[in-house]
């Protein structure tokens, strides 16, 4: 499996990505929680690292990731944009992330406090 992950900075669960399938690929934006937890999980890894702190930066960051991910590297398609925050709606960037990829038809799953025990096959 081919995943986007994202989560908010204030994010404290680290059980972050024990729901994917062994040899997943994880993708993310440079986010310290989500290559260790991924490094434990023995998936490999592929770090986009944002140009600045804005949410312009972010936003940017993760529409490259996507549209670079998605088409272009190894012709392999994302099969799973995991998001895992305390509000969605408030946060701009994650929610452009997410209406490209349904546009897309990637299955895309966010993750609040109250859902850990979401499935993510």
């Amino acid at each position: 499996m081919k995943a986007i992950v994202v989560k908010s900075a204030n994010w404290a669960q680290n059980h972050l990505l024990e729901r994917l399938p062994p040899g997943s690929i994880v993708i993310h934006g440079g986010d310290e929680t989500i290559e260790v937890e991924a490094k434990k999980h023995g998936f490999e890894t592929r770090v986009y690292v944002p140009r600045g702190d804005s949410a312009s930066d972010l936003a940017s960051l993760y529409s490259d990731m996507f549209r670079k991910e998605h088409s272009d590297r190894d012709k392999v398609p994302v099969d799973l944009v995991l998001i895992f925050t305390h509000d969605l709606k408030r946060t701009r960037s994650l929610n452009d992330l997410v209406s490209k990829a349904k546009s897309k038809g990637v299955k895309t799953v966010v993750i609040s406090d109250s859902d850990a025990s979401t499935n993510l096959a």
